[in-house]
């Protein structure tokens, strides 16, 4: 009985919380055109998810110009992406990922352990998704020659913001 109340205690808040972002859904191109507005906060969005070698990206063929947002599990679950500098591929973190202070949660249901299977499967792979989780604008950046901002800080090169997944809503297939 205690377990049981433990894992009340525990689990369900998180995932009341998690899924009452319903209303937090965005599309990436309104991401991508204001992600300061967004920092920090949980959203709930759907697009194209590569993972391969040097990328874990979500995109959308319909948003205009160059539009995409890295990735990460959160939660102790990695990813094992690999990609540039200094970060490990290891499939496991000693604790749930921290990133700017804030601690993600990761749901680790059967329809995360299904998308998680798809990605690692093959060293390249694209799937559409939807998923929930925590957005990191990262810092306003200009480019070489200062001809273009962007938003970056995280993922290959530190060239992207970041969404931290906390559960994967669903796969289409």
């Amino acid at each position: 009985m205690k377990n049981r109340v433990v894992f009340f205690l525990l689990v369900v808040p998180g995932l009341m919380v998690i899924e009452g972002h319903e209303s937090n859904k965005v599309s990436l191109s309104k991401l991508y055109s204001d992600p300061a507005a967004y920092n920090h906060k949980t959203i709930r969005i759907s697009g194209v998810i590569s993972h391969g070698y040097e990328q874990f990206t979500l995109t959308d063929p319909n948003c205009p110009g160059r539009c995409g947002i890295w990735l990460e599990y959160g939660g102790a679950v990695s990813s094992g992406t690999i990609y540039c500098c200094g970060v490990s591929p290891a499939r496991e973190r000693e604790g749930e990922v921290i990133v700017e202070g804030i601690s993600v949660p990761l749901v680790q249901d059967e329809t995360f352990r299904k998308f998680d299977e798809l990605i690692q499967k093959r060293s390249e792979v694209t799937v559409k998704a939807t998923v929930i989780g925590q957005f990191f604008a990262g810092k306003q950046m200009t480019n070489y020659d200062g001809t273009i901002t962007y938003w970056g800080s995280y993922g290959h090169f530190g060239m992207a913001s970041l969404l931290v997944i906390q559960q994967v809503v669903s796969i289409d297939e």
